[in-house]
């Protein structure tokens, strides 16, 4: 379990610490206050990953808080010679979580389990950094010459593997992330666990009756007459049907059904609730931590509380 969060220098935040129940937690506040940066922090501290690809591949100045950014192209511009600009932010773990990650290596010299994610400038690159200040090169932070180190509380030199972390998080985001693979999974458990063997051929032969049908009515036959005498490909004949698929394509035809409406027809509402449910109850056991980005704009506050509702319901989860 998440305790304690402190961020330094990343994007909207300078130096800022927050506390954490052990259950469900929610930010408030208004747009670009930073509510998405606290959870990309949380995903970042849990798996080494900014929207599931590695941090360290996909650095750039803009991560860096705007002040302190400013600042040092300022100093810079004026002959000063700064250091490079460091980001930190650490995940302070309940004392219950693993005793390998525990010691003070944090910036509150706090002695417990945490991990500690650094974006700084790398040593090994101080004869090209004094080469860039000499020839006047840098016009911004030169991330460059940065490195990403991972480490616990327990030292500041032992790479952490996250596969080993004792805490793992998911982020739920329905507004922006594809759940068709959801819906999908949930429609084929639907069918597994009601429907028998033979039902399930029984609606397969129904599906390709239907196409059989289709490629057999007479105004098909109708166009590849037509193309058989006009066709523009000559050197072979040719003519228009259905695809072939596999046997249970017919239950990638299917779809969620809302008051015998398709769920892509319905509300922007009512879909994110459906979709954060779905996701909400796929949740892998691993994940002890679950972060939602709630879909603000689309979700009335009836719907919000049957959203919240559910996420309550989760047991043994921080969110």
């Amino acid at each position: 379990m998440i305790e304690t969060i402190v961020i330094k220098n990343y994007k909207i935040f300078d130096d800022l610490i927050i506390e954490f129940d052990k259950g469900l937690n929610i930010l408030v506040g208004d747009n670009d206050s930073g509510k998405s940066t606290i959870l990309e922090v949380i995903s970042i501290l849990t798996s080494g990953n900014l929207n599931n690809y590695p941090l360290d591949r996909q650095l750039k100045p803009s991560f860096f808080n705007q002040t302190v950014r400013k600042n040092y192209i300022e100093s810079i511009k004026r002959g000063s010679t700064p250091p490079p600009p460091k980001i930190i932010l650490e995940a302070y773990l309940s004392k219950d979580d693993d005793p390998t990650f525990s010691g003070t290596n944090n910036e509150l010299k706090k002695n417990c389990p945490g991990i500690r994610v650094t974006i700084e400038f790398d040593n090994s690159y101080a004869s090209e950094y004094k080469q860039m200040i000499q020839e006047e090169s840098i016009h911004d932070i030169p991330i460059e010459l940065y490195k990403v180190t991972y480490s616990s509380f327990a030292s500041a030199t032992g790479k952490i593997l996250f596969r080993n972390s004792p805490i793992k998080s998911i982020l739920i985001d329905a507004t922006h992330k594809n759940y068709s693979y959801m819906i999908d999974r949930f429609i084929g458990k639907s069918i597994n666990d009601t429907l028998n063997g033979e039902e399930i051929i029984s609606l397969s032969k129904a599906y390709r009756q239907n196409k059989t049908d289709f490629k057999e009515n007479s105004i098909i036959e109708n166009i590849n007459r037509r193309l058989a005498e006009y066709s523009p490909i000559s050197h072979c004949r040719v003519s228009i049907g259905l695809q072939e698929e596999r046997v249970d394509a017919w239950k990638n035809q299917m779809t969620i059904m809302v008051k015998d409406i398709p769920l892509e027809n319905i509300g922007f509402g009512t879909q994110n609730i459906i979709k954060s449910e779905l996701a909400l109850s796929n949740c892998s056991d691993s994940a002890n931590i679950i972060l939602f980005e709630e879909p603000e704009n689309s979700l009335s506050h009836t719907n919000l509380a049957k959203l919240v509702s559910a996420i309550e319901s989760t047991e043994n989860k921080q969110t």
